[in-house]
């Protein structure tokens, strides 16, 4: 999108835009044509840039879309980005959001996750009859899905051949 030149003319108060806290500023300016036209921005970091600016000229990228609504054209002309010394004011850069990935990043969580993984791998090869339940893999798997559903041991008759009985 190309840069283009606006002389401010003229700039509204700050609009509040729905419930969730948006902000909207309008202003007039005059394009290198001499045309003057009303613009806006909802990027609150260019507000100071536009608001100290009445009468001087500014340097920004300009969004330009085209709506109909009830029959009317409307022409909308966004400001996303303004540039003071050549240098952009406000920046894309923004803090890291905290998410979920921070609690797994936790040794425990880690271990947890590795041991689940690990446990669905031996029952896969048990199931693809890879390993048997002799198979140092096995018992380790089996022993440790044991452990966390608090298992003394297998009950009798349920071996490798087991299948659960179905109710219909």
């Amino acid at each position: 999108m190309p840069k283009i030149k606006l002389t401010i003319t003229q700039v509204k108060e700050v609009q509040k835009i729905g419930d969730k806290g948006a902000e909207k500023l309008t202003f007039k300016a005059k394009n290198l044509e001499g045309k003057e036209l009303w613009y806006f921005t909802f990027r609150k970091s260019l507000f100071p840039a536009i608001k100290n600016n009445v009468g001087k000229e500014i340097e920004g990228d300009v969004e330009t879309t085209i709506r109909e609504v009830d029959g009317t054209t409307y022409t909308d002309h966004k400001v996303t980005q303004i540039y003071v010394g050549g240098e952009a004011v406000a920046t894309t850069k923004q803090p890291p959001k905290q998410t979920f990935q921070v609690y797994r990043d936790s040794p425990e969580a880690r271990a947890s996750i590795e041991s689940q993984v690990a446990f669905k791998g031996v029952i896969d090869l048990l199931v693809a009859k890879i390993i048997t339940r002799d198979d140092p893999f096995a018992k380790a798997g089996i022993a440790w899905a044991l452990e966390k559903f608090g298992v003394k041991e297998i009950p009798s008759g349920r071996g490798e051949a087991y299948k659960p009985s179905r109710v219909c």
